[in-house]
């Protein structure tokens, strides 16, 4: 079962809370405590998720973005020749 939604980024953004970019030099891993409704927004490189209680692992490239569906810890390393750039993007609670 895919507990993410890849898309490409949009040109318009939505109401939301967006964390400042980062970036994860090659090969570098990181754990993130992001839950349900929050999105990955992958600007440069490529990015390898994991998810709990997802048996998929994720690859993002530059303009896409993966939506979590699941809460709890998602691991995310840097994939690639070059550092991944990326930031994360939490729903509004303002509606």
């Amino acid at each position: 079962m895919n507990t993410l939604t890849l898309t490409s980024l949009p040109g318009a953004r939505h109401s939301a809370v967006a964390t400042p970019s980062m970036t994860l030099p090659i090969g570098e891993a990181r754990t993130l405590r992001r839950g349900a409704g929050a999105r990955i927004e992958v600007t440069g490189g490529r990015v390898w998720l994991t998810v709990p209680n997802d048996p998929d692992d994720h690859f993002v490239a530059g303009g896409e973005s993966m939506l979590l569906r699941h809460d709890g810890p998602i691991v995310i390393q840097s994939d690639g020749g070059s550092s991944a750039v990326l930031r994360i993007v939490a729903a509004s609670t303002n509606a």
